[in-house]
């Protein structure tokens, strides 16, 4: 069983960015679940600057959603409140 961490600086007013992040968000989700790998997703520098219910890519919200449901989500994300510092 591997150990991934997958950091996610992706902009997400940018579609080909968000599109980028919704992807290694599913990328996160399968190693979790088709492999049983331990995986975090961590947001951060252009990453966490809007929330993602804003972003143009509106694939970007329900795979966050989805990793949130994982429980693979430990960085910081505007639409998480519980894991803002």
């Amino acid at each position: 069983m591997g150990r991934y961490a997958l950091i996610i600086l992706s902009n997400p007013e940018d579609l080909s960015e968000a599109i980028k992040a919704a992807h290694a968000l599913h990328y996160a989700v399968g190693l979790k679940g088709g492999g049983g790998h331990d995986v975090v997703v961590y947001f951060d520098g252009l990453g966490s600057r809007i929330p993602i219910a804003q972003s143009p890519y509106k694939g970007l919200r329900p795979a966050y959603e989805e990793a949130l449901r994982a429980g693979l989500i430990y960085g910081r994300a505007v639409t998480a409140p519980r894991l803002l510092t």
